[in-house]
Order: C-alpha cells, then structure tokens, then sequence
C-alpha cells in the first residue's frame, strides 16, 4: 500500500441505528488510535423491502476488495438480506487477512460476543430487590438466535442466584421487534393470575407489551411492571419510557479491534470491560424520569417547518431542485450544494459506474446489478476547502477510493453507501470522517436515498432523449442503407442550403443513378438488388469528408442519391469526390467475383450559393448532368450487364 495506515474494513448494515452507531464508535476510536483507516461497508437496510430494492443495497459488499485490506470487523446478526449474506460469504473466502466476528458465533472465524450477563442480572435484581417482584414472565428474540438464547439463560442464572424459582410456562419467544407483545399479553391474560412482572429482551418488545396491556385495560406499572433491554430509542411516543439497560456497544466495538490487534501481533487479548448503565423510570414502578434523547422512548419530531434549515424541515426542496436538474453536471454541483446537509465530514465522494446511465443497457436490459465497472468516474469531490465535478476523473474499481492510497499523516474513517435504484446499480458515495464523534448523529440514508431517485430521475430525461433522437433518425433514415431517406432530404437539403448562402460559401451536389438495378432484380433477385443498393450507398458514404453536418448523403428513390457538400469548396474538391465514388466501385467491382458490376451515372452541380438557390433547381440541374453521364456510359458498354 502507498502509505502505512492499515486498512480496516467494516461489514454491517443500518449505520446509522443506535447499536450500529454506538459499536462503530467504539470500532473507529480504536482503530485510529491503531494507526489504522475504518473502511465501512453498510447497507441502510438489513432486511425487509422490495426484492429488488434490497439486492441494490446488498451490491455494496461487492466493493471491498480482498487485497487492498488488512482485516475485517463482519457483524453477521443484522446482514439478513439474502444477497447481502451470498457477497459477504464471497469476500470471506477470497480474503486472507484477519477477521473477527462481532455479536454472533462462529465456527471458522474469531468472534466476540458483547458483555450480556452482568447486564441482564442487574435488571432482574433490580426487581426483586428494589420492587420485591418473585413471579417474572421473560420474552426474549427468536428461539436460536444467539443473542435470544443467552440473554434467556442470564435471566434464568440471576433468578437462580436469587433463590428465586423460573416458571418454564412464563418463558415466550418473540422477534426482538413490534410484533411479540400482543400473543404475549394475551397468553397471559389467560392465566388465573398476572405474574409480578415481564421482563424482555430488547425495548421494542417491552413497548409492544406496555402496549398490548394498555389495549386490554392494565395499567403498568400498577398493576405488572414492565422492562426492557438495550435502550435503543426505537420510539415515536412519548407516552411510554422504559426501564433498561443501556448497552455499552462502544465498549464491544473497541474490543473487536482489540481483538484483530491481538491475532495480528500475536498477544493476548485484553478486553476493556462494559460498565453496566440501568436507566430506571416508572415502567417498573420506580418515579418517572424522562428517556434521554438518545436512549429508551419514543420520540416526536417537532413541526417540520420549525427550523427551516434542518434536513426534515418542509423548507428542505433537496428533492426537487435536484430532480429539476438537466444534466449530470448541473445534478452533480447541486448535490454538491446539498453535501452542508452531513455535517462535519472531511471529504465527500461521489463514484459512478461507466454507463450507469446508459440508454442502450437499458434497453437491452444488461445495466449492471451485481458489482460495479471495472472503470469508476470519480464525479464528484466536496473537500471543506474545495470541490470538483469532473466527469472523465476515472479510477480502477480494486482502489476503492483513491484518497485511501494517498500520503497521510493520520488515519480517517470511509463510510461507503450504495447508491441505486431498485436494483439498478449507479455507484457508490463515501464520507470521509477524521473523527467518529459524527457517526453518532450523520444522518444519510434518507440524504443519499434523495441522491438515487435524482439519478434516476436523470437516468430516464436522458433515456428519453436518447429515445426520441432514435425515433427522429428513424423517421429520416434509410435503414437499409444508414443514408437519410427523402424525408430527411426534404429536411436537412433546404437548411444546409440556407446556411451556405448566409456564409457566403459554395454548394457541391453529386446525384447518382444505379445502373441496370432492374436487371440485377429480374435475373438475380431482390436481394441481390438491396446488396447492390447498399454498395451504392457505401461509395457516398465513404467519399464524404470528415465535415459535420456540413455533408450529407441521402437516399432520395430507389436507386437514386445524393451528396450535398457546403463549405469552402473548390474545382479540386469536386474531382476528388467524383474520383472517391468511382474509384470505390471500380476496387469493389474487380473483387467482388459477382456476375455483374456495380455502377453509378453522376451528375454533378457545383456554385456559389445563392439566397434564391433551391433544392429543386441544384437536383433539376444534377439530374440533367446524370442523364448524359448515363448516355455516355451507354454508349461506351452498351449497358451490357455481364464481366465481359
């Protein structure tokens, strides 16, 4: 690598959810105090959406590259989207350095597992010996699932050093979300008594069952008291705040990269140790206390309009002054405008596949889903101090980002994110971060998601451009030959018209008749005609020089064309047209082996164009000269057909 600043890579999904955000804290802190840069590789979503949607969200794990990294933090547990699991599984297998495991076990790979045990005895001590509770429900996540089993088996072992007895009937499994509390509660209401008290395995199932009780006329905590686990302030209600442990995630992120440290120097593992943090308020019956902001209640946004410069205001129109953008460019610098949104980063990277808009991908169906192209364009860089668009700024896809190979001094955290729509995959951004106090509040999923559909948006002016100036060629087009047809003629012949006697310049027609195209019908069939009409056409189209529109050839009849030259033109200029037509058909004509030859009569006018110069008059005229170059071809071959 070009500097000394070991690269870290980082698997996980959610970055920006409580425990994600509190481990990767404790993962960047440690790692930069390492020497070491955090590569992160994140989804905003670990499961659930469209299908499509999520394999655009899963083609991240494509990016890292297994050569360009030292080691690698994976946090299995909330990577659930099938193709997310399938590009993690083939990254492992290609990648030789290091590699621990977070909050899940393994069979192949070091892993660590976050302090639990201290934490889930002290919630229940706290009720029994604060609140004397005896008869306590448990509901915990998944059966099986690692963090389910052992925070179960922790609340049996604290009921045993209690001396107190666990009622197996009391026992539920739930899904650590929304959707556990009401069977829960009802299983109990079905009882003969409520026990003293539910304890759960994480906040959103103690909100679930506060709120199946409050459905069913119980109030808590008088009449059952309720805790939670892991305060992870996924609420909306104020109403409801519980009592819980706050999990110390920063403590297991650093002991990951305590860890990797470990097994690369070969010394023993030295965790740091959680601190076991209870916030208590009256879901158990103690007085009420208000959740802290970050932690263990629900909350509720303030009115939108409020503060008219934050992301959520209803003054935020980053939607749609981005999708009112026209080109890349302009869409480019106004996300660049955009970036003050995600505050305090140190760079801001935005990385686009080759032909990530490419109408013909799209219209074959072949846009890229899986990875991304070999040649990224690095498109946009917003630095503090500086910013760039540049659209031909191209990087090998291996390098990742080519800041991470540059002289520097200290390490930096790099927050890579998919950017896509469904599951049309465009490229990826990255955030540059000196420090990982950010990480706690960046908020850019919905930002970045903002980005994707204006990219799309884009995508699909330019697909229907393109589509347009398909249908417009198509309309004035000879498909057979690639010449304009007579529409186009009728077009294109009385502009460039125009334009030569506005600049004074000289106009050169040349209209060409096949030969004996009736004969070659009737004795060798159409298709043999079509091949030589298209003959025909490549002797104009390869005589046209290389001027823009300022030469043009059209297909006018079934056998009649046209070259239309204007510009500074000279007698030379018509001689070597004349000689490029001829001599083309001469050079196939000795080599083609066919029974018969391919000829034009030409007619050719060339003047000074005038503002009463008209298209008929410049073909009235070239037809004339045609016809006696046809006359003369007749007289010298007879029109005789065959090679001799």
């Amino acid at each position: 690598m070009a500097n000394s600043i070991k690269k870290l890579g980082v698997l996980i999904t959610q970055p920006e959810s409580y425990y994600q955000s509190q481990v990767l804290h404790g993962i960047s802190a440690e790692a930069l105090k390492n020497n070491m840069d955090v590569l992160i590789f994140a989804s905003f979503i670990k499961e659930g959406g469209p299908d499509n949607f999520q394999v655009g969200e899963s083609n991240i794990f494509r990016l890292p590259n297994p050569d360009k990294l030292d080691a690698v933090i994976v946090f299995p547990d909330v990577i659930q989207m099938p193709k997310a699991k399938e590009y993690v599984a083939e990254f492992l297998a290609k990648f030789k350095g290091y590699v621990v495991f977070v909050d899940d076990y393994s069979n192949d790979y070091p892993y660590i597992i976050g302090s639990e045990k201290q934490e889930i005895k002290e919630l229940i001590f706290h009720l029994i010996n604060v609140h004397g509770h005896e008869n306590i429900a448990f509901l915990t996540g998944h059966k099986g699932h690692p963090h389910a089993e052992n925070r179960l088996r922790y609340f049996k072992e604290a009921m045993a050093e209690a001396g107190k007895t666990v009622d197996e009937s009391l026992i539920f499994y739930g899904d650590f979300w929304y959707d556990s509390g009401d069977s829960v509660v009802a299983s109990l209401m079905g009882r003969d008594k409520l026990p003293d008290a539910v304890a759960c395995a994480s906040d959103t199932m103690a909100l679930s069952v506060i709120r199946a009780f409050e459905k069913r006329g119980v109030n808590v905590p008088e009449d059952i008291a309720v805790v939670g686990f892991d305060c992870s302030g996924d609420g909306i209600d104020k109403r409801y705040a519980v009592t819980s442990i706050i999990k110390s995630n920063n403590s297991t992120g650093r002991n990951a990269v305590i860890k990797l440290v470990s097994l690369m120097n070969g010394t023993p593992y030295h965790p740091v140790k959680a601190d076991v943090n209870m916030f208590v308020t009256d879901s158990c019956g103690c007085p009420k206390r208000e959740a802290p902001t970050e932690l263990g209640s629900y909350q509720v946004y303030n009115c939108p309009y409020d503060n008219p410069y934050g992301f959520y205001s209803g003054y935020n129109f980053m939607v749609e002054t981005t999708i009112g953008t026209k080109s890349l460019e302009e869409c480019l610098w106004t996300i660049d405008w955009f970036t003050y949104f995600i505050e305090g980063f140190s760079g801001f990277y935005l990385c686009l596949c080759d032909n990530w808009d490419s109408p013909e991908c799209d219209a074959e169906g072949t846009y890229i889903v899986d990875g991304y192209t070999d040649k990224m364009t690095l498109a946009l860089i917003k630095l503090p101090d500086w910013h760039s668009v540049d659209l031909n700024r191209k990087f090998s896809v291996g390098d990742m980002l080519p800041i991470l190979y540059s002289k520097r001094d200290t390490p930096s955290i790099f927050l890579f994110s998919p950017l896509h729509f469904l599951d049309r995959c465009f490229g990826y951004t990255c955030i540059m971060m000196d420090s990982p106090t950010r990480l706690l509040t960046l908020k850019s999923s919905q930002w970045t998601r903002n980005v994707n559909n204006s990219l799309e948006s884009l995508r699909r002016q330019i697909n229907l451009r393109y589509m347009y100036k398909k249908m417009e060629e198509s309309a004035v087009t000879d498909l057979p030959t690639g010449l304009f047809n007579r529409n186009g003629f009728n077009i294109y012949a009385p502009q460039m018209l125009r334009i030569a006697a506005a600049g004074d310049m000289q106009v050169l027609a040349i209209l060409g008749d096949l030969n004996c195209l009736k004969y070659i019908n009737d004795t060798y069939g159409h298709n043999a005609g079509d091949e030589a009409i298209k003959k025909a056409a490549d002797a104009f189209i390869q005589s046209a020089p290389s001027s823009g529109d300022r030469c043009r050839n059209f297909r006018i009849g079934g056998d009649e064309f046209v070259q239309l030259i204007i510009g500074e033109l000279t007698a030379e200029t018509v001689d070597e047209q004349l000689a490029k037509i001829r001599t083309f058909l001469e050079d196939f004509n000795m080599h083609s082996n066919l029974p018969y030859p391919i000829q034009l009569s030409l007619g050719v006018v060339f003047e000074k164009a005038e503002s009463n110069l008209t298209v008929d008059s410049l073909i009235s005229s070239a037809d004339r000269e045609m016809f006696i170059d046809k006359q003369r071809v007749k007289a010298q071959t007879g029109f005789r057909h065959d090679r001799t």
